[in-house]
């Protein structure tokens, strides 16, 4: 419950001095926050706004230890952020008179949320509030525009930016990047129960493998965590139906795993999924995990070592990098170069809904992923990214080998008859597989795989 007190009697110190305001209002939150400086700290709400170096506010959610702030006589470094769960009276200030601003324990605050004179007016124009007539006039109605050239502006302002100052979108740091509305309609017509669940419910699956059907291709796609750390390893099954372009998520696995194990299992699920085609982050940790693979695993996707590869138009670049191994790398190279075009691709193709994914836990990571104040998208502070992540580089590498398959160049084939045609596995297919079998609960049959048919137990899958 929330208690107004109107204030005509008292000032508030601000940044410009001391100024007017109109009240105090009290509420009692479920949780807090604590922000810790050098020689200093603050407590507010979840969603109290804080004015940073660059002079852009920014939720208190949405920090990050290291973000810098605006203090009353310096600029002081975030040391520590804590959740602090348990019921507490929280007081803002309403309408401060000199730019919604005052100081809070020498911080800079701001009294309302988003806001800006153009953006409020627009608001109330929308709502038919004002006098004004909104009209979005988007970057490509001009007619000397294309696709070409919305990737070259992308390309040197970032995604971010090029929606802010060309297609029309209002955004502040903590705008999500993928819009509730998409995000409730994936929930309300996709996201579904798993049919089955394995390794004490971590990895979900939605649809077993089809085979023998030449239209169907796999692709599995994995970010790597320590195993040992807050952040968890995930890995995404995508099915793609080559007739119709239909991209399709099939399983999914999110949690802590030794990178030794995972890469075990990695090598499993994709003999499973018909000997799916395996992308893999390869920065630091990843490199680890990635090379156990390699060891019983052959079909995985090596990138090009520079990220220019990716944005170029000419096909003949394209063919004389793949066709290169001094130009290649096992795996998939996140860089701030791919980052941003991975993140681009995935926004669009979800709010163009061009997927279908079941996932909840894919979902939650969807709805709290957001562009912070340094412009970077990510989970917002106390939450994950892991399968926004590992879900993000491996659609962006399908929708690149689709769009230059398209240009005359088929990079998976050539990557199965000439890359990953070298043999990684020692021993014979049926020494590995028999290996790989006590990874997996499922039961093979003799034909399948040519190893003895047997049900293994959840608790005895590694």
């Amino acid at each position: 419950m929330e208690k107004i007190k109107n204030i005509t009697e008292w000032e508030v110190l601000t940044p410009s001095g001391w100024s007017d305001f109109e009240g105090i209002k009290e509420k009692t939150v479920d949780k807090y926050l604590k922000l810790s400086f050098d020689e200093d700290y603050l407590e507010c709400t979840i969603d109290h706004e804080i004015k940073l170096k660059n002079n852009i506010f920014t939720r208190a959610d949405m920090l990050s230890v290291g973000d810098k702030i605006l203090h009353k006589n310096k600029i002081v470094k975030i040391i520590k952020i804590e959740y602090v769960n348990k019921k507490a009276k929280v007081y803002d200030l309403l309408n401060v008179e000199k730019h919604n601003e005052y100081y809070t324990n020498n911080i800079v605050s701001h009294n309302c949320g988003r806001g800006g004179q153009f953006y409020n007016q627009w608001i109330k124009a929308l709502n038919g509030e004002n006098e004004f007539n909104p009209i979005k006039l988007s970057w490509n109605l001009h007619p000397d525009r294309d696709e070409e050239w919305k990737n070259k502006m992308i390309t040197k302002f970032g995604a971010r930016e090029f929606n802010q100052e060309y297609a029309c979108s209002f955004l502040s740091s903590g705008t999500n990047v993928i819009s509730s509305s998409v995000i409730d309609w994936y929930s309300e017509n996709h996201v579904k129960e798993p049919i089955e669940k394995r390794y004490n419910d971590k990895f979900w699956i939605w649809e077993h493998s089809i085979a023998d059907d030449s239209d169907i291709r796999y692709f599995i796609s994995c970010d790597v965590a320590r195993g040992d750390g807050d952040d968890n390893s995930a890995m995404n099954v995508y099915k793609e139906t080559i007739s119709t372009g239909i991209i399709e998520q099939v399983a999914e696995y999110y949690g802590k795993i030794p990178t030794s194990t995972y890469a075990k299992y990695i090598v499993a699920v994709a003999i499973e999924y018909n000997n799916a085609f395996v992308i893999i982050e390869n920065n630091s940790i990843g490199w680890n995990t990635l090379q156990k693979v390699m060891e019983l695993y052959d079909n995985v996707f090596w990138s090009p070592k520079t990220a220019n590869v990716y944005k170029s138009i000419s096909i003949e670049k394209v063919i004389e990098t793949f066709k290169n191994m001094d130009l290649l790398v096992p795996g998939f190279s996140t860089n701030k170069s791919t980052r941003e075009l991975l993140v681009l691709n995935l926004e669009e193709k979800i709010r163009l809904k061009q997927l279908i994914f079941h996932s909840i836990r894919f979902i939650n990571e969807l709805d709290n992923f957001i562009y912070k104040a340094s412009g970077k998208a990510e989970a917002r502070s106390g939450y994950h990214d892991d399968l926004v992540m590992s879900s993000g580089i491996g659609l962006f590498i399908i929708y690149f080998l689709r769009k230059i398959k398209d240009m005359g160049f088929d990079i998976y084939n050539y990557m199965n008859e000439n890359i990953n045609g070298v043999d990684n596995i020692e021993g014979t297919e049926d020494d590995v597989l028999n290996d790989l079998y006590a990874l997996t609960p499922k039961s093979y049959s003799e034909n399948q795989f040519g190893i003895i048919s047997g049900q293994q137990g959840e608790d005895d899958w590694f």
